[in-house]
């Protein structure tokens, strides 16, 4: 298996993301958003690609990292978008 890295991902990769991320931190926002499917929307919404690296095996999404970058975090659209 050849995994590959790269910074940012696109469109078409926002909803396995959002189920990636669910599963590592759902439990941490179980309390706000009971519902799961409605934080997989929530977080599909408000992820900024530019602000993550993802592993790709054959353009298959395995893994998520979000980072700070100049103040500006992965979920940054969190609060316009959770509304």
């Amino acid at each position: 298996m050849t995994i590959e890295v790269t910074q940012g991902w696109g469109s078409e990769h926002r909803q396995r993301l959002a189920r990636l991320y669910e599963e590592a931190f759902g439990p941490k926002f179980q309390q706000a958003i009971s519902s799961k499917e409605k934080r997989v929307a929530v977080l599909a919404k408000c992820f900024v690609s530019e602000y993550s690296f993802v592993a790709f095996s054959d353009d298959h999404p395995l893994g998520l990292q979000g980072s700070a970058m100049e103040q500006v975090l992965l979920l940054a659209a969190w609060e316009q978008k959770a509304d």
